[in-house]
């Protein structure tokens, strides 16, 4: 099957913001030396990357003695370069627009009758950038005039409207074409070893290791170190590029980009990379390091962001919803949402923090809210008094306030906090009653730019329960390939975090013997007295998880996350079946109050909260394989874990699929005794010591006085029990013909407050350049 023909509609002309690199590496900073900054063509490459504008036809007024002229309007002379012919050999200069010589910058350009053929053409940056005025057009047209200049007649123009094409981002349901990970250290040890080890093996899975290169080198003990791919070998990086943690010690690399592209009639694509509002330790390698000619970088927004609101993590793309959906009130599951179109590419899915911080009657002495509330006079005195009624007590020296909506709704700033940034609060009049919100807001630019693109509406939901702040901690999507005649081409569940799942699961395991949950690991525990940092065990019993945790998380499921669940079926058209939860539980953050979940109170209370449980739904999919953290929670003989699946989802696992999940895997650092490994997870010495996998080659991962010798062993644990969770996520995902794959991430991603989603960007290809591909187009919608 062949693509279908995508030709430019009439009467309009596309154009790709020239993003890459087709001149070449450079030694410094690649963001600065992107086509788009240059007044040259690079070469054929480069060449295919601009739009040509044929020249219009000459009306009966036109004369030989007239003069070609193209003309730009005045606020487009920094968003796009023409190019006009220099003789008959092919080359080209830069003839109107932008330049990087200041006083080259031209609006006007003229020829001797009859003109260039035709005119190339470039943009310099994506619709909704900066340099865009939000009021102009739609944000991504091009106003240009061209015609002639007619002596005694005067200038015989017509309008070409030129549109820059969108950044549009793909979902989960796209092919695979690159992973980004970065090498963490410890000093001298890889410090994610186990998770990029467990990726990689996944990874060439999918891939094949052909297109999985990874360069190691052997430890002195006999183990081997991942290496970090060179940045300036781009041919040699395939299908996985590890970024090196020497110099950019950061994880998270979702929250740091999002890769999409920019499509062309054609079709023609190019991929470019957003840089995300964060300000951190891999900001330095995206702008030095990342663009080059199959990648570009759009780097306008790059900026320090307090909070982590703004940063990738907090941006999931659904698949197409096809009819427009209604609108959504303001209210626990998220801001207003006002008139849905159809999302024929999908609904960007951003959280945003929205929470009813308190309701209270306008004051007698507020006798004109307009006026007071308009930062004309200040801050009136009783509105301090009003917030510290409620614990939030407002920087009386900082504090500013004015107009969002006059007459309706004010804004109120208060002093900025270390590591978040200021609080703000929208007071909305309402009745008599004032209701105040605490806000948790996006970078300058970042939503108004996403809505910029105009091609993949925003679904708002809220995020200011949580710590980090992120969608993607409790949502995303996974394909489904089960075979149903009655399906779509490309069908797909939306996965959601259950905490309510999670509680009936261990509620269930209570009646048999469960083991622990989070058997031999580690985690952080800090002194209230003198706030040393120590490790301790992490390991909790199942009655003790509940008896912390269990109210909590079942408010938290009718308050919060039943709603959300509402909110996604009504504006992604899910129809029965079609929403799949998986078990996660949340932390009960210490000494909250009822009804302050997600308010900031007194400036050093916030009421948020983060995984308890390695969280399922942050999970990463590579085409029919899906990754999931290791959820590490309690096991069961595999009968007993059949029975309580049969009663909460209705099937169980057959015996292959249990077989698949008895014992698991233990990665130990360097001197671990098998005789402590086998008391935590209580089986015997003589069956971790004597299990194959751990004689590979028959020798053993132990030495003769029973330690591990090398810098991280992966040990196995024979053991014939199952994890319920892990026996859920399997149940509920293999049944859409999935491959799942645990992986371990509790050191160096769940410990950190994220998890494999949090630390593992993939690179999508593009859907409309499938050859089965048989449209829409962006342009056609």
């Amino acid at each position: 099957m062949q693509i279908r023909p995508s030709p430019v509609p009439p009467g309009r002309a596309i154009v790709l913001a020239n993003l890459n690199l087709d001149r070449g590496i450079p030694a410094g900073d690649r963001s600065l030396a992107l086509d788009s900054r240059d007044d040259e063509i690079n070469g054929a490459d480069d060449l295919k990357d601009l739009t040509r504008l044929p020249r219009p036809a000459a009306n009966g007024e036109v004369t030989p003695d007239s003069t070609f002229v193209a003309l730009l309007d005045g606020g487009d002379r920094n968003r796009v370069r023409l190019f006009g012919p220099v003789g008959s050999d092919g080359k080209w200069q830069r003839v109107l627009g932008a330049s990087v010589n200041p006083r080259r910058i031209a609006t006007e350009y003229t020829a001797a009758y009859p003109g260039p053929d035709e005119l190339l053409i470039e943009s310099l940056t994506l619709p909704g950038a900066p340099v865009f005025d939000p009021a102009d057009r739609n944000g991504k047209e091009i106003r240009l005039e061209w015609g002639y200049r007619v002596p005694g007649v005067g200038d015989v123009l017509e309008p070409r409207v030129v549109t820059i094409a969108p950044l549009l981002l793909p979902s989960n349901l796209e092919p695979v074409d690159r992973v980004y990970m970065t090498c963490l250290y410890d000093y001298d040890v890889t410090f994610n070893h186990p998770t990029l080890a467990e990726v990689i093996a996944a990874l060439r899975e999918v891939l094949g290791p052909d297109r999985v290169p990874v360069n190691t080198r052997p430890e002195p003990d006999g183990g081997v170190r991942y290496l970090p791919h060179d940045p300036f070998d781009p041919d040699a990086i395939g299908g996985l590029y590890l970024i090196d943690g020497h110099y950019f010690s950061d994880p998270w690399t979702q929250d740091e980009v999002k890769i999409g592209y920019c499509l062309l009639p054609g079709p023609r694509h190019t991929q470019v990379a957003l840089h995300n509002p964060r300000g951190r330790d891999l900001g330095p390698w995206v702008s030095r390091l990342l663009p080059g000619k199959e990648l570009g970088l759009f780097n306008d927004l790059d900026q320090v962001a307090d909070d982590s609101i703004s940063y990738g993590g907090n941006l999931e793309v659904s698949p197409p919803v096809e009819i427009e959906t209604p609108p959504a009130p303001s209210g626990p599951a998220g801001p207003e949402i006002a008139d849905p179109p159809r999302a024929p590419f999908g609904k960007i899915i951003l959280g945003r923090g929205e929470v009813l911080a308190f309701t209270e009657v306008v004051p007698p002495e507020a006798a004109d809210l307009e006026q007071e509330l308009s930062g004309e006079l200040g801050v009136p005195g009783w509105l301090f008094d009003l917030f510290e009624k409620y614990d939030f007590d407002l920087d009386r020296d900082v504090t500013s306030v004015g107009n969002t909506r006059p007459g309706e709704r004010w804004r109120v700033v208060d002093a900025p906090i270390v590591d978040y940034g200021p609080r703000v609060f929208e007071i909305r009049r309402r009745d008599g009653l004032l209701d105040v919100y605490l806000l948790r807001l996006h970078a300058p630019g970042y939503r108004s730019f996403l809505e910029a693109q105009g091609v993949q509406p925003i679904l708002p939901l809220d995020v200011s329960w949580l710590a980090v702040g992120h969608v993607d901690e409790f949502v995303t999507v996974v394909p489904s390939r089960a075979v149903d005649a009655d399906a779509p081409r490309r069908d797909f569940r939306v996965v959601t975090a259950s905490p309510q799942v999670a509680v009936d699961l261990l509620l269930a395991a209570k009646a048999y013997e469960p083991t622990d949950l989070f058997r031999g690991r580690q985690e952080i525990y800090s002194d209230d007295e003198t706030g040393d940092l120590s490790l301790t065990d992490a390991r909790r019993s199942v009655a003790d998880v509940l008896g912390i945790h269990q109210e909590f998380n079942e408010n938290l499921h009718r308050q919060k996350m039943l709603l959300i669940e509402e909110r996604l079926r009504t504006q992604l058209d899910l129809g029965e079946g079609r929403l799949l939860r998986l078990p996660v539980l949340f932390a009960k953050p210490p000494g909250m109050a009822a009804g302050t979940l997600g308010l900031i109170l007194h400036k050093e209370t916030f009421n948020w909260t983060t995984a308890y449980t390695p969280n399922l739904v942050n999970l990463v999919v590579l085409d029919d394989l899906v990754l999931l953290p290791r959820p590490l929670g309690p096991r069961l003989r595999p009968r007993e874990v059949n029975l309580i699946l049969a009663r909460q989802l209705g099937m169980e696992l057959s015996a292959e699929q249990l077989a698949r999940l008895a014992g698991e895997p233990h990665w130990a650092r360097r001197g671990a005794l098998v005789n402590d490994i086998a008391a935590i997870f209580g089986v015997s010495i003589g069956a971790v010591r004597n299990h194959p996998a751990n004689n590979p080659m028959g020798q053993s991962v132990f030495g003769s006085d029973g330690r591990t010798y090398r810098q991280w062993e992966r040990v196995w644990i024979p053991e014939k029990s199952i994890d319920l969770f892990e026996a859920y996520a399997c149940c509920a995902l293999e049944r859409l013909s999935l491959r799942v794959r645990f992986v371990e991430d509790w050191d160096a991603y769940h410990m950190g407050l994220g998890e494999l989603h949090c630390g593992i960007n993939v690179q999508r290809t593009p859907r409309e350049i499938d050859p089965g591909y048989q449209g829409p187009y962006w342009w056609e919608t």
